[in-house]
């Protein structure tokens, strides 16, 4: 079993997500939280939504909870859909749209971030600016974007150039056809 996320690694996540919250001139709420979705730390940047505390926590038990970042669940949520209503459920905790994915160290989950306080692309920005920070520490160089979720991969065919594997896989360069 992989040990959960430290406070201090939590910590540190959240100072290069918020670095980029910054930059873009958006503030945000920002959390991170374990293996289960359980809180480890938040941070509510000053001016940012009161409402955004609880959707970050939410969208890093998501993560957690499915195995996936929140807005792989958009379209499979949608009125007639296989999972339409989703957010509905788990008393509410359930988000379906960007801004929550997994840290992963050797494959497995050892903790989420989840983010909140402007446009779901400036949250999903952000995010991405904690989950790369995350990967830099834990020796993955790639860009969040580029990680391909295995319940995707379960469901869909991607043409690679020879000699890429398909599962939970980063490539360098891929031809979608």
């Amino acid at each position: 079993m992989v040990e959960s996320i430290s406070l201090s690694t939590a910590t540190e996540v959240i100072e290069a997500a918020e670095a980029q919250a910054e930059e873009i001139d958006n503030p945000m709420v920002i959390t991170i939280g374990n293996d289960e979705g359980n809180l480890v730390a938040q941070h509510r940047m000053d001016g940012a939504w009161l409402a955004s505390v609880s959707i970050s926590r939410n969208k890093a038990y998501t993560s957690a909870a499915l195995e996936m970042p929140t807005h792989e669940l958009a379209e499979a949520s949608e009125p007639g859909n296989s999972l339409y209503g989703l957010q509905t459920t788990d008393d509410g905790q359930i988000v379906i749209f960007g801004g929550g994915y997994p840290l992963e160290r050797d494959g497995q989950i050892v903790g989420t971030i989840g983010v909140s306080g402007g446009a779901v692309t400036q949250d999903r920005e952000v995010a991405e600016a904690g989950v790369e920070y995350w990967n830099e520490l834990t020796g993955w160089d790639d860009s969040p974007a580029l990680c391909l979720s295995t319940s995707w991969l379960s469901t869909s065919f991607i043409t690679g150039e020879a000699g890429h594997q398909l599962s939970r896989v980063w490539f360098d360069s891929v031809e979608f056809g």
